[in-house]
């Protein structure tokens, strides 16, 4: 691969920025032998109006200057825009790494031409990237807001309601029913309020 672009290289759970070398570009920049020639590189969209590719490396390159960090550290250093193109980087790396053989038959995949979709050349079967939709809800009463805090979270630190659709599930069951297992309140008339931006309200 001899195109120029931008890279984002996951090692384990950090990605390698070039937050301090350069602000502006977040992610390290070149071409595929400036980085170790890593293979199956993905093509996961633009930055800056270039090509963005990512790749899993056992190791990142010493001959490449950058910090590495977490995807949610980045959030707070880059931005949201930066953080969704590594959320989306990070995602499509675990799909293609976790799609290496197939589900059906035990063949291993391929990656199809042309769409994020990995084929097994025995069976045919095709894995792609899974989207696990999921809902978040403030219950407001008055000018109060029911918040709720996980015991893995920092002192003082709240949140609102959450939680993964499962299965045969609508997204207003999936309200109901995370607000009962999280707080044990039991809700009514929900219906949806500014869909677009996916919240509900509770009159």
């Amino acid at each position: 691969m001899n195109e120029s672009g931008f890279w984002l290289l996951r090692c384990g759970n950090q990605v390698l920025t070039a937050i301090d070398h350069a602000p502006e570009s977040v992610f390290p920049y070149g071409q595929a032998a400036d980085f170790g020639n890593p293979g199956d590189a993905l093509l996961i969209g633009e930055w800056q109006g270039q090509p963005c590719f990512a790749v899993e490396v056992e190791r990142l390159p010493d001959n490449v200057s950058g910090e590495p960090m977490t995807v949610g550290r980045l959030y707070g250093r880059a931005g949201a825009e930066a953080f969704a193109l590594a959320g989306r980087a990070t995602q499509l790396l675990d799909w293609k790494k976790n799609h290496r053989y197939c589900g059906g038959c035990g063949t291993p995949t391929e990656m199809k031409s042309g769409e994020f979709a990995m084929s097994c050349p025995a069976c045919g079967l095709l894995a792609f990237p899974r989207i696990t939709p999921a809902v978040m809800v403030v219950i407001q009463r008055g000018d109060e807001l029911l918040l709720a805090r996980s015991p893995h979270f920092k002192p003082g630190v709240f949140s609102a309601l959450a939680g993964f659709v499962e299965a045969g599930e609508t997204l207003e069951q999936c309200v109901i029913r995370e607000v009962r297992e999280e707080v044990g309140i039991e809700i009514t008339n929900l219906r949806f309020f500014a869909a677009s931006r996916g919240l509900f309200q509770i009159p």
